[in-house]
């Protein structure tokens, strides 16, 4: 919303603010009704007891990227936006955003987990001091669900800390094609392609992008990649990998879990929070574990520079989405399936308790999910933050956004066949074509 005071425009007047128009507010929907109703109820929750107006508007994630974008470039933006999966980056490069340094404050940083600070802590522009420039609403991370019932048949036990390879074993074992697959992992047009591939880079050793340079993806090509590449093929091959899945949209790894034709997916809890909330027919034979490196994926906060007024209230109103932190988890995770998990270790340690304790919709939980991460084994804003560079930056964003281009490389290794040498090398150089763009 374009932002202006001009003649015939009524103000209103609060605390001694003058409010021209209402606070705009984006939210990108979830596929977790229950978080999407939850931050609704809060937002609107505030804009009653305060008296100032929120224009609030709820939008698919592909139409409030778009428009997102198109905000950033024409530079009529909103006051806030809520659950942001890329942008971040380019609206920081851009000057647009307000620093979050002092509502962290009026939050308490020791109660955060430190890497929730670090992912958008960028120099200012003007004095070069590190600020914050964005938070995460929550962490989101990808956990696998998993079919214990199909475990329990096999004979397959849970262990205390669930690894990758008793995970590959499990998915071999009970592997049934054409009727039932063992991982439910896709590689079509959507962010599950980026987000997959991050674990499995991550976790065979190898990373994106070191440098924002010519040759700053040149890590990409090497032996963990070159590793990973030769076992997808493999995997595809034994048909562990359900053949569809290289077309597969962001919800289609979803629907074939809750079809009951894989064992296992990588995604957040709102494949949980859905069976939850319609009962479904597997919902009793299935359990959530959080095996490392945890992908967390980004769901963050922004605040767009508007007047010091304005700034103020957004930020006001993020305070009082947080600040009751109890009831924040309570909402975004107790009642989301556990969608949302804290972003404050006070809250994380509660939710640790009620899994320990197999409270409500923890009891889907087969392990401490919280564990992998104080121990610090993930990685967060896998579609801002490339791996091993550590900071968001927009080349990194405009790589991950162009989800064509990873189906099209992840079809020539699959389908086509094609050398994973060859591959690697082909989407490494495609990679460094874009930091080149954006190398100083």
């Amino acid at each position: 919303m374009k932002r202006f005071i001009g003649i015939g425009v009524a103000c209103l007047v609060v605390g001694g603010w003058a409010i021209a128009q209402p606070l705009e507010v984006w939210l990108s929907i979830t596929f977790a009704e229950a978080f999407n109703e939850a931050v609704r109820s809060l937002v609107l929750e505030w804009s009653e007891k305060t008296g100032n107006p929120v224009n609030f508007v709820m939008l698919p994630d592909k139409i409030f990227n778009e428009k997102l974008i198109n905000a950033i470039e024409t530079r009529i933006t909103p006051d806030v936006t809520l659950v942001t999966e890329f942008g971040d980056a380019l609206a920081y490069a851009a000057g647009l955003l307000v620093p979050l340094d002092d509502l962290v404050e009026r939050l308490g940083p020791e109660d955060f987990w430190p890497q929730a600070l670090e992912v958008m802590r960028l120099p200012d522009p003007v004095t070069g001091e590190l600020r914050i420039w964005a938070l995460p609403i929550i962490m989101e991370p990808f956990y696998w669900h998993i079919r214990t019932d199909l475990l329990k048949a096999a004979g397959i036990e849970i262990p205390e800390y669930p690894t990758w390879e008793w995970l590959l074993e499990a998915a071999y074992k009970v592997n049934r094609p054409p009727h039932r697959y063992g991982l439910g992992i896709g590689f079509g047009v959507g962010w599950d392609t980026p987000t997959i591939l991050s674990f499995l880079v991550y976790l065979y050793g190898g990373g994106f992008v070191t440098e924002i340079s010519p040759t700053g993806a040149d890590i990409f090509n090497t032996e963990p990649t070159w590793r990973l590449f030769a076992d997808l093929k493999k995997w595809w091959k034994d048909r562990l990998i359900p053949p569809d899945a290289i077309a597969w949209g962001d919800i289609d790894n979803n629907l074939a879990f809750m079809e009951g034709r894989v064992l296992a997916i990588h995604n957040p809890t709102t494949v949980l929070a859905t069976m939850v909330r319609t009962d479904h027919i597997l919902l009793p034979g299935t359990g959530v574990v959080n095996i490392p490196p945890v992908i967390e994926a980004k769901e963050s906060i922004l605040v767009f520079k508007s007047t010091p007024e304005r700034e103020a209230l957004a930020k006001d109103l993020l305070y009082y989405l947080l600040s009751n932190k109890e009831r924040f988890r309570l909402e975004l995770a107790d009642k989301a399936a556990m969608y949302g998990m804290p972003i404050f270790k006070s809250q994380a340690d509660i939710f640790s308790e009620k899994i320990k304790a197999k409270e409500g919709v923890y009891k889907y939980a087969l392990h401490d999910l919280v564990e992998p991460i104080r121990r610090g084994e993930f990685y967060m804003w896998i579609n801002t933050v490339p791996y091993p560079y550590g900071r968001a930056h927009p080349a990194w964003e405009a790589i991950t956004s162009a989800q064509s281009m990873w189906n099209k490389f992840m079809t020539k290794l699959l389908v086509e066949d094609a050398d994973p040498k060859e591959v690697a090398a082909e989407m490494a150089a495609w990679m460094n074509s874009i930091l080149a763009q954006w190398a100083k």
